[in-house]
């Protein structure tokens, strides 16, 4: 059989590109190889956090429903387990953080004692919780009982023994802060008041203060320490919550059999109910009525430490985790979706009848140390800004409200912002609800011309989550009134609301 000169050619043409495929294809495995065994590490512990997260999330499921972390059945955010999308916020920028801390992790006390150097630690294998150690004001008090008390009286002085660990390599009785590296913050209560009020103890000296010990035990499960900075501010409480999440998912506990322990005297506020609706049991140091012997003891980052304040981030690590952690806690669907478009899909959407929501300030009594209740940073024509909004883009057929969220509930606040797309106000605390927003939401900010708009607390957290972002500051004088408020011109609310829905992706 005779091969015509043109199948040769042909043949070994293919047989040529054959060779060259599987030679680029080995030489890319290759490199893929390579690049894998590189960050081996770092991905098993994005994996190991991923899968972390999921336990938190989905502690349990029947036939394809979710259920969120809280009692109770049905398919809260109205998707099934098997169509679960778990890519939450930046992957990357999440492990970047988790080898950050893992790689500057350091262990005493034959690993009883881990600390992270940003500002956190974990005391394990039995760890001595002693009250009587401490000084300070038992806490809860309301607010009339305790007014303008100073807030120094209100935090806790511990003397050595307050937290005892066991530690195989030391003598009994010494004070951690004589061999325990610092926390890089040198004003954190970790640095001032926790490793000079935390020693060594032996475990013979454990084992004998547990037979010892005959009251119930008040903390069970892992115990997480907090202590609170301005805590009747959302914002900064917010931080508090935040920090103890991540501590959860960093160490691998559900939040839900975590014990807090707040460790301070601060009075009661209105933010303490949902610290038992994240977490499991809160208990206050003062409360405490013996030693308490805990197999687990977490101390959380300083509130000024946390990520959520450190507004030049590129990114925030566990934004989306949070958000839905926080809302299911208090049994509220979260949104995947605004105006029945994907959030990463979401040029040319339909946003006819977007809801906006104006938050007023008002005055209130939040702490001892004010007892008239006066807030600053208030809007004097409010009527206004309402009308202006409702008229500016009628065919849009936008949704207007208003609301002074102190005087509501705050599971009520949740879900009214949770239902909510474009989120206005003076800067505040309360714009801490950015957080809460759906995916592909708005947030408008205003400034007076007495505060710096170098504060950019809620522009980070729009940022963060890749909201859509813009803002007026005042810069005339005359705008700003008595009592703290502020007259915003006609026109400023129609001009922020057009830029801010072409950046939604509005046919405006």
């Amino acid at each position: 059989m005779r091969i015509s000169a043109g199948k040769i050619i042909k043949g070994l043409a293919c047989v040529s590109m054959l060779w060259f495929s599987l030679s680029l294809w080995y030489s890319i495995s290759q490199k893929n190889q390579q690049s894998a065994s590189m960050d081996d590490a770092s991905s098993s512990e994005l994996e190991s956090l991923n899968s972390g997260i999921k336990r938190l999330l989905v502690p349990r499921v029947s036939g394809l429903h979710y259920h969120p972390l809280v009692g109770g059945s049905g398919n809260a955010s109205g998707r099934s387990a098997a169509n679960s999308d778990w890519s939450y916020g930046d992957p990357m920028q999440e492990k970047r953080q988790l080898r950050e801390w893992r790689s500057s992790e350091k262990h005493y006390c034959s690993h009883n004692l881990l600390t992270v150097p940003a500002g956190f630690a974990r005391l394990k294998g039995g760890v001595i919780v002693d009250s009587s150690k401490g000084a300070g004001r038992k806490g809860g008090e309301e607010i009339s009982e305790v007014l303008n008390q100073s807030e120094n009286s209100e935090y806790w002085t511990l003397k050595p023994g307050a937290f005892r660990v066991v530690c195989p390599e030391k003598q009994p009785g010494i004070q951690l802060k004589d061999f325990v590296g610092a926390f890089q913050n040198p004003k954190s209560h970790l640095n001032l008041v926790y490793l000079p009020g935390s020693t060594t103890i032996s475990e013979s000296e454990l084992h004998q203060l547990q037979s010892d010990t005959q009251t119930k035990s008040q903390l069970a499960g892992p115990v997480l320490a907090i202590t609170r900075y301005e805590y009747a501010n959302l914002y900064h409480t917010m931080t508090d919550f935040y920090n103890a999440f991540v501590a959860c998912v960093y160490y691998g506990i559900d939040p839900a059999n975590a014990t807090v322990l707040i460790v301070d005297g601060h009075p009661k506020g209105s933010l303490d109910g949902i610290w038992s609706t994240l977490f499991g049991r809160v208990v206050r140091i003062g409360e405490l009525k013996s030693l308490q012997v805990v197999d687990d003891l977490i101390w959380v980052m300083m509130s000024y430490d946390a990520p959520l304040h450190q507004h030049n981030r590129p990114s925030l690590p566990l934004h989306e985790p949070f958000r839905r952690f926080f809302l299911s806690r208090h049994g509220l669907p979260f949104a995947d979706t605004v105006g029945g478009a994907a959030a990463s899909s979401l040029a040319g959407r339909n946003c006819t009848g977007l809801r906006l929501l104006f938050v007023w300030r008002r005055n209130y009594v939040a702490h001892p140390r004010n007892p008239h209740g006066s807030v600053v940073r208030k809007i004097a024509n409010e009527e206004q800004l309402l009308a202006e909004a409702q008229t500016a883009f009628s065919k849009l057929h936008l949704r207007v409200s208003s609301a002074a969220l102190e005087n509501m509930d705050f599971r009520q606040q949740l879900k009214l912002i949770s239902g909510v797309q474009i989120l206005a106000g003076m800067h505040g605390a309360a714009l801490s609800h950015t957080l809460f927003l759906p995916p592909g939401s708005a947030l408008m900010e205003l400034y007076p011309n007495y505060w710096s708009p170098g504060n950019i607390h809620f522009r980070a957290m729009a940022r963060w989550r890749g909201l859509a972002y813009d803002r007026w500051v005042n810069s005339d004088p005359a705008n700003e009134l008595p009592d703290h408020k502020t007259r915003v011109p006609q026109g400023v609310v129609t001009r922020l609301l057009n830029n801010l829905l072409l950046q939604m992706g509005c046919s405006i």
